[in-house]
């Protein structure tokens, strides 16, 4: 299964917690031995192996709230035991009344108006 790592450093739900750190996180990710650079509105499609290779370092950023890391359909992932979130359940819309002519509105006929059929036959 893939994965998907967000940089969420500088999100706007994260302003609290940022404020809250000695420095400011840096736009810029760099993850595992190899640093895989992972950059804010890029986000980086990486494999299993490699999520549980660097769980550690991927579970203390997360905590640090610089990245998340999503399922490719983008629901949030527990790193503790590596499951996605529940998809929510969709509530169907309801369902727009029938256009029909019995639906339309009644105007009243204008003064000196005629009503003339179709034109049918030759």
């Amino acid at each position: 299964m893939d994965y998907v790592i967000h940089v969420v450093s500088h999100a706007k739900h994260n302003r609290s917690a940022r404020a809250a750190l000695p420095k400011n996180p840096s736009k810029r990710q760099y993850l595992g031995e190899n640093q895989i650079r992972v950059v804010r509105g890029r986000p980086r499609v990486v494999t299993e192996d490699f999520v549980k290779k660097y769980l550690s370092q991927l579970m203390a950023k997360q905590e640090a709230h610089e990245i998340e890391v999503r399922t490719p359909d983008g629901r949030k992932v527990d790193l503790l035991t590596l499951t996605p979130e529940p998809v929510p359940a969709v509530t169907p819309l309801p369902h727009p009344p029938l256009d029909s002519v019995a639906n339309d509105k009644r105007f009243p006929t204008p003064v000196g108006y005629k009503y003339i059929p179709p034109y049918v036959n030759d």
